[in-house]
């Protein structure tokens, strides 16, 4: 599911950040999860409370959505007023199974190996040939919905464009990297967005899977 760039009008809403590791207990299992490098997840405040409560919303029916992060300092230049829009953002969830959530008794590599995806993936290929999809005229062509892209042993990936419009804003191209993993029996997807025009960061394949790599080694896992 695409989870979408946040208008900055819809909430002018982080008042504090949050880059240090969360806990979180879904099924009797816990997880920790860090934000990857750069990036500040949404913190305790009300504002970012009620942010948190309209992304969770959005992804209620795919999931259960335990952290959603966006770029420190495209926070800072949010709160300035120099942005009116988030052109990043990062989300975990664990994903649901026919409308339940469900532990997975196999193994991470079984995990992985089920999903289809055995091509290792190449982040620097796929991450030139992202950026250079949000930015051709044949947006939904050259990125089709839900494109295998392959795995690292750890997750498989995928690609998924959308066309979004928030809040009275123009249409903008945003694309997606999506990772599952399997984390302490807990299916997650982790989610990497990025709108067209936003390339002064790390590219969204590469920061997905330092995101995973950050979630399975800080959770030990095999």
């Amino acid at each position: 599911m695409i989870i979408p760039v946040w208008s900055v009008a819809a909430a002018l809403l982080f008042a504090s950040s949050n880059a240090f590791a969360e806990p979180f207990m879904v099924l009797g299992k816990t997880i920790d999860l860090t934000p990857p490098a750069g990036y500040c997840a949404l913190g305790n405040t009300s504002f970012e409370q009620q942010l948190f409560t309209t992304f969770k919303a959005r992804t209620e029916a795919a999931g259960h959505l335990l952290q959603v992060a966006v770029p420190c300092n495209d926070l800072e230049r949010a709160k300035a007023g120099t942005i009116t829009q988030f052109p990043r953002s990062a989300s975990v969830m664990v994903v649901k199974r026919r409308g339940q959530l469900t532990l997975d008794p196999r193994s991470r590599a079984d995990f992985v190996k089920s999903l289809g995806s055995p091509t290792p993936i190449d982040v620097a290929v796929v991450n030139k040939r992202f950026r250079a999809a949000l930015a051709g005229a044949d947006f939904s062509g050259s990125l089709s919905a839900m494109t295998p892209l392959g795995s690292d042993g750890m997750a498989a990936y995928w690609s998924s464009p959308a066309t979004v419009q928030l809040d009275g804003n123009a249409p903008q191209r945003v694309a997606s990297i999506i990772a599952a993993v399997l984390v302490n029996g807990l299916p997650l997807s982790v989610q990497v967005s990025e709108a067209a025009g936003a390339t002064d960061g790390p590219a969204p394949a590469s920061v997905a899977q330092q995101y995973v790599k950050v979630i399975v080694n800080r959770n030990d896992l095999q």
